[in-house]
This record gives C-alpha cells, sequence and structure tokens, in this order.
C-alpha cells in the first residue's frame, strides 16, 4: 500500500528534466517564459514538501517554507546562476537543492528564534536576567 501511494505522489508531481532543461535554455538564450518555470518551481516545491522530512510541519511554517523556497529559485534563476552546460547539466537537481536547503534554513532558523525565547524566559523568571525591574 505504501509504495503504490509514493509511486502516485511521484507520478503527480513528476517534472520531466529534459524540458526542465530546455525551459532553462531558453530562458537564458531569449529571455524565455517564467511562467512556465514558475510552474515547474511549484512542482519541485510540491515534491519536497511533501517529502517525509517535511510532512508534519504546521500549515503556517509550510506556507512561509514554500514561500522562501520559491523565491529562492526565482532569484537563483533570474540572477543567472546556474550555468548551463553542453549534455550532462542537471538543473532540476539544482533547482531542486535550492529548495531543499531553503526548507532547512526556515526550520534552524525558527527552531533558533524559538530557543531564544525559552531562554529569555527562563533567565527573566529564574533569575539573570538582563532587565532589571
Amino acid at each position: 500500500m505504501e509504495g503504490s501511494r509514493n509511486k502516485h505522489m511521484r507520478e503527480n508531481t513528476y517534472i520531466d528534466k529534459i524540458y526542465f532543461r530546455e525551459l532553462m535554455y531558453s530562458f537564458n538564450k531569449n529571455g524565455g517564459s517564467l511562467t512556465e518555470l514558475s510552474k515547474a518551481f511549484d512542482d519541485i516545491v510540491s515534491m519536497i514538501s511533501s517529502s517525509d522530512n517535511f510532512r508534519n510541519y504546521s500549515n503556517d511554517w509550510m506556507d512561509e517554507m514554500k514561500f522562501i523556497a520559491r523565491t529562492s529559485m526565482i532569484k537563483a534563476l533570474i540572477q543567472k546562476k546556474y550555468k548551463i552546460c553542453n549534455g550532462k547539466s542537471n538543473p532540476f537537481s539544482y533547482y531542486y537543492t535550492i529548495g531543499h536547503n531553503a526548507f532547512v534554513a526556515f526550520i534552524k532558523k525558527e527552531k533558533n528564534t524559538i530557543k531564544r525565547g525559552e531562554d529569555f524566559s527562563h533567565n527573566y523568571y529564574y533569575g539573570n536576567s538582563p532587565i532589571n525591574i
């Protein structure tokens, strides 16, 4: 049962890597359609968000992670950070990594913010407070 669910998910979010490479090539050469690439980025973000690593986060966090991942991908695209090489280049992998790293960075930042708030609360209520009341 589990294997069939994963296969179904892959079929719904599958991105043709050759077509994606062609979109990237046309965008870099001719300033091609950002609409098609943004749809592909949405599919990549959906793949990342449905992976086991990120599945159980709250909807608020998930929405923010998706937004940051999309923004990071589009920013890299506009700045033309990915250099298309002849033959063996894999832009899908490059942009998947950007999206995945955006998810991980957001989680680290939020967990650090939560920890700092807990540390401040602990210090405030149990001494060592930097605030003198």
